[in-house]
């Protein structure tokens, strides 16, 4: 589903639609989930106490990653024409940076350590993007209980094998049975292909 083009409500619709699609399966269930959205979406279904308790095992493939400039830069990569995501971000972000330093330094003129603390807090809020950190805390934290196979990459460009390998130990140190498998040369989410 492009969730995207769907607004929030249409999102949540979705949820709902495949949510009353689990429930109507029996038995015992395991998830094989494709990239972060389909992170989200297994999360939306382990919030579920019914659901929860019924799931087995676990496959993320590809998946969980955290938003960085190169996750952002490998995604505008894969837009058709576009060929270097790293061009086509960096101006923008750079843009972006001078505006807001720009707006620090008239608000704060004659103090230039203010402005200085202001700018650093600014890049440390850039390079620790707290919806990394939340993301991750619910990652980490998940309820399944069940086993967890991790299928990644080192080649895949939206997503950071070392992430992924961070996530796997979390989990295990959480008391989770977990298994890794890093593919050779399998770029996103296509690693059976390969």
């Amino acid at each position: 589903c492009p969730w995207g083009c769907v607004g929030e409500e249409g999102a949540r619709e979705h949820v709902k639609l495949f949510l009353d699609k689990v429930r109507a399966l029996k038995g015992k269930l395991v998830a094989h989930t494709f990239s972060n959205g389909g992170m989200w979406l297994q999360q939306a279904i382990l919030a579920e106490a019914d659901l929860c308790r019924r799931f087995c095992g676990f496959i993320f493939d590809s998946t969980p990653g955290l938003l960085t400039f190169a996750t952002l830069s490998g995604v505008m990569a894969t837009i058709p024409g576009v060929k270097k995501g790293m061009v086509c971000v960096a101006p923008f972000l750079a843009f972006c940076l001078y505006k807001v330093a720009k707006i620090i330094a008239e608000k704060t003129s004659g103090r230039p350590l203010v402005q200085l603390g202001l700018i650093c807090a600014l890049c440390f809020m850039l390079l620790r993007n707290p919806f990394n950190d939340r993301y991750q805390r619910s990652v980490r934290d998940a309820p399944n209980r069940g086993p967890e196979l991790y299928l990644y990459s080192k080649e895949d460009r939206l997503v950071s094998w070392k992430n992924v390998e961070d996530v796997a130990e979390l989990r295990a140190k959480a008391g989770i049975v977990t298994n890794k498998y890093c593919f050779v040369g399998s770029p996103h989410i296509a690693h059976l292909k390969t």
